[in-house]
């Protein structure tokens, strides 16, 4: 077994940390694309991924990415967001009040 000094795991954790902090910046207009539900989030990608290494490219992307293009999130059975009807019932249940 190879023994590495102590100063060398230091330096080898600070910059693969460094390295992945640089990484997610570098892909954040993808992924507030995915999580906003963007219907353009794989264009983003690839614009990010081909052009994101240019600021203007970059800049772009993160702007495109928060525009309100979104997909609309739909309340299944016409019941409210906690599962019910209007009048008390629960939505995925026989049993009413």
């Amino acid at each position: 077994m190879v023994m590495v000094a102590p100063e060398m795991m230091l330096f080898f954790v600070f910059f693969a940390a460094i390295g992945l902090g640089v990484a997610g910046v570098y892909v954040l207009p993808a992924l507030v694309a995915y999580a906003r539900g963007h219907r353009n989030a794989f264009p983003i990608l690839v614009l990010n991924l081909l052009l994101g290494w240019t600021f203007i490219g970059w800049g772009f992307a993160l702007i495109w990415s928060l525009t309100g293009n979104v997909r609309s999130r739909v309340i299944p059975y016409g019941g409210n967001q906690q599962g019910r009807w209007p009048d008390g019932r629960w939505s995925n249940s026989r049993w009413t009040r």
